[in-house]
């Protein structure tokens, strides 16, 4: 894919100063290069463009797994030219790669592992930005060995359907499409928890959590949401997964967020720490209508259907569990987002021969089966181990044996994914 970039930003000074800028989503706080500036830029693009005292550099923004190896070249095709080519996180916290190109050498070479699962920023500038006197026209190329992956799960990630029949039915309908589809494991869920109905009404940003105990990732969550706009600021109506507050009792700066703004427009937002990653599909929905928002999420992959249409495929979200709840920001005396049928399903990613033991609460782990072994530590909350083995007890219930050679209870956990042997 070509890309043809003619950039017309403004620089002055260096570029920390070009952060001072809101991203339009509720809850978010602090924005990057990658939400406003930069141009995302995936494996195989070719981008060409010009650099010069008006434009003194191109960014572009790309997500990438632990391990993968990230190549670009970047060569200077007409004009004096001095390349700089940098590679940081999105916020420019920290600088991983920075190479130059001078007068007798045209070209850029760079090769960089990834060190973490997540987004990172390529800066392409002229040497001095603003302060520099080269200026020509450049050609770059971005390219991914994904080789080295642990676990690639992008070539087995199932196809999702391009429409659904049951979005807007009750959960146990919902579900059983979804399991029909092999989109989800078939009866080793459960229901997390099931509204009839939460709204916000007026202005500010506001917040309630639902089922605040839980601390799951693998999720569908669902609702039909009714949103009244009455400003012609930024306003949305959203539902939230993976919510993980900072510091107990103070506001929360990690969660998963699917919504619809005041333009009728569907967003996602992963926000973990103040960092953030996140998109728009502009569809115009019509608001004096309700609309069902219906997603998955299942490890680091989101899929959204909206009325039923899939709207977002698979994309890359961060890996973690929490908690859920519904948010308004809304900038006017009469905006109001109400939900109905809200509900929330725990759906583990289904892997041949994987049987997993969690629990809703802090439960011992035992050295032996039976309680009369000495304790060996506790299974948290939301925290998953694998299960290699059952035993029945001296008390009659059946024992788990999990990959650390502690033990579990059954009354007091929950299987996931292929336990079949085990029970």
């Amino acid at each position: 894919m070509l890309k043809h970039m003619k950039y017309k930003l403004s620089v002055c000074g260096i570029l920390l100063g070009l952060l001072i800028f809101a991203i339009p989503v509720a809850t978010a706080q602090d924005a990057t290069f990658c939400d406003f500036l930069a141009e995302d830029i995936e494996d195989g693009d070719e981008v060409e463009g010009e650099l010069d005292d008006a434009t003194p550099f191109v960014s572009f923004c790309f997500e990438a797994h632990e391990d993968d190896e990230i190549t670009i070249e970047a060569e200077t095709t007409d004009g004096d030219l001095i390349l700089t080519l940098t590679i940081s996180d999105p916020s420019l916290e920290e600088i991983y790669e920075q190479e130059d190109n001078d007068d007798e050498d045209d070209d850029i070479s760079l090769d960089f592992i990834v060190p973490d699962d997540g987004e990172y920023l390529v800066i392409l500038s002229r040497a001095g930005l603003s302060n520099g006197d080269t200026e020509g026209e450049f050609e770059l190329t971005f390219e991914v060995d994904k080789s080295n992956r642990r676990n690639d799960q992008d070539e087995e990630t199932v196809r999702f359907p391009d429409e659904l029949d049951d979005y807007d039915a009750d959960w146990q309908d919902a579900i059983a499409e979804l399991e029909a589809q092999g989109l989800i494991g078939s009866g080793n869920g459960r229901l997390i928890f099931n509204e009839n109905s939460a709204f916000f009404d007026g202005i500010g940003a506001f917040f309630t959590s639902l089922a605040r105990n839980s601390n799951i990732g693998d999720v569908v969550v669902a609702a039909e949401l009714n949103f009244t706009s009455d400003s012609n600021d930024f306003e949305s109506c959203s539902l939230l997964a993976r919510i993980e507050p900072s510091v107990p009792g103070e506001s929360v700066d990690t969660f998963l967020e699917v919504g619809i703004d005041n333009d009728g427009d569907v967003f996602w937002v992963d926000a973990n720490n103040g960092r953030f990653n996140n998109d728009f599909e502009s569809l115009a929905l019509d608001l004096d209508d309700p609309h069902h928002v219906l997603f998955i999420a299942q490890a680091d992959m989101l899929t959204v259907y909206i009325d039923g249409e899939l709207i977002f495929e698979t994309v890359e979200i961060i890996d973690r569990s929490g908690s859920f709840g519904i948010a308004l920001l809304g900038s006017g005396a009469a905006s109001r987002c109400e939900g109905s049928n809200i509900w929330a399903y725990e759906a583990p990613i289904i892997i041949p021969g994987l049987c997993e033991a969690t629990s809703s609460g802090t439960v011992n782990r035992r050295s032996g089966p039976g309680t009369s072994f000495d304790r060996d530590g506790t299974l948290n909350a939301g925290e998953q181990l694998e299960v290699v083995a059952s035993e029945e007890g001296d008390d009659d219930f059946i024992w788990y044996e999990l990959e650390d050679e502690s033990w579990v209870r059954e009354d007091v956990v929950t299987l996931l994914g292929d336990c079949a042997e085990f029970q």
